[in-house]
């Protein structure tokens, strides 16, 4: 009301206070408003809405990009690809088994892969995706990763892979020990092979046990883990999530966008 006296005579209103022109002018004749500037108006609203709505949803997710993106930017100063996450925190969300991390035991040793590379018990020794099967032939240590062999000395220094070239069958699902000779085994057949001589033989299969995954025991990760900047980096691109944190990374990238016209929007367009 008291704007409303103040403002009787619009003469009297300086042209400098826009906005308190338009608020007086507004509820001095409501019903003044055309079609057109009432469907303006309505969807004028409906953007200041939006706009704080998205603005609420998106406060955890900027915050979260904003703060990996300055500690990925800074990643040699802060050693984050020297340094590891937990490994409880590695098996929790980077493994594909829930029940944890499985791999093959032989002779007191377990193998297995993690982040695209080949461990015996806590020490690094090769890149590998997928480890069929591991067992031990004299003095050495075989392992059949990605359909190769990989021969392993006592200490775990690689000394050999072999593969199709040397006379290794394809597509490999199984190794064993059978009177001290390696068999190997596919979908159809069994084989003998001679890691020495390369002599490839088809047998019959009289293995009675071959290896089987097992779940590796938990104070063998405690050493194994993804860097820092890693971790980081799937939190900031959001694979962190699984295959749905790239879509919801799309989703947040187009809440952005719809901000950004939005703001400009209601800056043009004061109330």
């Amino acid at each position: 009301m008291a704007l409303s006296r103040y403002w009787q005579n619009t003469d009297e209103c300086p042209s400098r206070n826009r906005v308190a022109r338009q608020v007086y002018e507004f509820r001095k004749a409501p019903e003044s408003l055309s079609n057109k500037e009432k469907t303006k108006k309505a969807i004028l609203n409906l953007v200041r809405k939006s706009h704080r709505n998205l603005g609420i949803f998106l406060v955890f997710f900027l915050v979260l990009i904003s703060v990996t993106g300055m500690l990925l930017n800074h990643t040699d100063a802060l050693n984050l690809n020297h340094h590891s996450v937990p490994a409880f925190v590695a098996a929790r969300y980077y493994s594909d088994n829930s029940g944890g991390l499985t791999g093959f035991e032989s002779a007191g040793d377990y193998f297995y892969t993690f982040g695209g590379e080949l461990h015996i018990n806590r020490q690094v020794v090769a890149s590998c995706r997928q480890i069929e099967g591991a067992i031990r032939l004299k003095n050495l240590s075989i392992v059949l990763c990605d359909g190769e062999l990989n021969l392993f000395t006592s200490d775990r220094q690689l000394i050999e892979t072999m593969g199709a070239v040397m006379g290794v069958p394809d597509d490999l699902v199984g190794i064993s020990v059978l009177e001290d000779q390696l068999v190997l085994r596919n979908v159809d057949n069994v084989y003998s092979f001679d890691i020495e001589t390369l002599a490839l033989d088809l047998i019959a299969n009289t293995v009675q046990t071959w290896p089987e995954r097992q779940v590796i025991p938990s104070e063998l990760l405690l050493a194994e883990s993804i860097s820092w900047q890693q971790f980081i980096l799937d939190l900031h691109s959001g694979v962190f999530v699984g295959s749905m944190g790239k879509w919801l990374s799309d989703l947040v990238a187009l809440f952005v966008i719809a901000m950004a016209v939005s703001g400009l929007s209601m800056w043009r367009n004061p109330r």
